[in-house]
């Protein structure tokens, strides 16, 4: 995991808010490319509390088609990113239906 930059996310109004550059830089899209996309409806966010020994943890995952990025806010109010990843069709779908997950490992490119 490595280190976002600490004003990249902030909470307003029982909303997270990330910055459109740092998203567009991560799925691989100009600014406004991302805005017309996630006025398709083509980029998708997922917020997820943590429980247990996650409690205090937020996820925030954010899908392009195949492409795949994770924030994670600790309890300290710190940042930090999941690498960018690619996913099989077949996650994609599980991801949708919020099936259990594919266990198989995403093929290397080489």
């Amino acid at each position: 995991m490595s280190s976002v930059l600490p004003d990249a996310v902030r909470y307003v109004d029982g909303s997270y808010e990330i910055d459109s550059h740092i998203l567009s830089q991560r799925l691989g899209l100009s600014v406004d490319r991302l805005r017309a996309e996630m006025r398709r409806g083509s980029v998708v966010s997922r917020v997820e509390k943590g429980l247990g020994n996650d409690a205090g943890r937020t996820r925030l995952t954010f899908r392009y088609h195949m492409t795949v990025w994770s924030i994670i806010l600790d309890q300290h109010g710190m940042l930090r990113e999941l690498p960018v990843s690619l996913v099989r069709l077949s996650e994609l779908e599980r991801l949708s239906t919020g099936a259990a997950p594919d266990q198989r490992p995403l093929p290397r490119k080489g």
